[in-house]
């Protein structure tokens, strides 16, 4: 069984320490798996051989979201997290690859940096990394703009 804290750790390895760039086509549209073998947020939950049996690579996240629910593989995260956490997640892969700027690598690092620690606040799951301990209110949030550079 696939848990919430799981899949924030999967996601943070990946999109944080690793600094993996976004999984994306050639359109800049969030995809489970790519051509270099990269995958999205909730990509990154499904074994690459079940995307490839189910032809996930060739279905876009926004395009049709029953026929995405529809998906076993899916249908079980939405089992074991939830439907809006899966969507929640997916959602700040989504707004990160949005605001990328091809040219510079390290902003999608920074952007996922900030929507994971927002993530992990929002659902009550320990962040891998945290901000120093008793920030005043004013440095928390500026901890968490500078992560994606403001």
């Amino acid at each position: 069984m696939m848990t919430r804290q799981h899949a924030l750790d999967v996601n943070w390895q990946t999109y944080v320490i690793e600094k993996k760039p976004p999984a994306t086509d050639r359109y800049g549209t969030g995809v489970y798996l790519n051509s270099a073998g990269g995958r999205c947020a909730i990509g990154l939950l499904i074994p690459p051989a079940t995307i490839r049996a189910q032809r996930l690579h060739e279905i876009y996240e926004h395009v049709d979201v029953p026929l995405v629910r529809g998906l076993p593989c899916i249908q079980a995260l939405i089992k074991d997290l939830g439907f809006d956490f899966v969507y929640d997640l997916q959602m700040r892969f989504e707004e990160a690859v949005l605001w990328d700027q091809p040219d510079t690598p390290s902003r999608f690092t920074r952007l996922m940096l900030a929507s994971l620690l927002r993530l992990a606040r929002t659902w009550k799951l320990k962040a891998p990394c945290r901000p120093p301990a008793s920030p005043a209110p004013d440095t928390a949030k500026s901890f968490e703009h500078s992560a994606i550079g403001i």
